[in-house]
């Protein structure tokens, strides 16, 4: 089962690769289908991992011109 657990540990993988891990390749590290990640991430954050992805890069930038 896809759980939250597996939704958690993408995100984490996510937020360590600052926003740079390719969706195909984390659905791979948790055997499911990219359609099946992007179901299941949608449902439980509300968001796409692409999305996801573009908002933890533009984090990242954010706080490297903050200072």
């Amino acid at each position: 089962m896809f759980g939250a657990s597996q939704v958690a540990y993408i995100w984490r993988r996510m937020l360590a690769g600052r926003g740079r891990v390719r969706a195909d390749g984390l659905a791979d590290e948790v055997g499911r289908s990219r359609k099946r990640l992007w179901s299941r991430f949608r449902s439980q954050l509300g968001i796409t991992p692409k999305r996801a992805a573009r908002l933890v890069r533009f984090d990242h930038a954010a706080h490297l011109l903050a200072p």
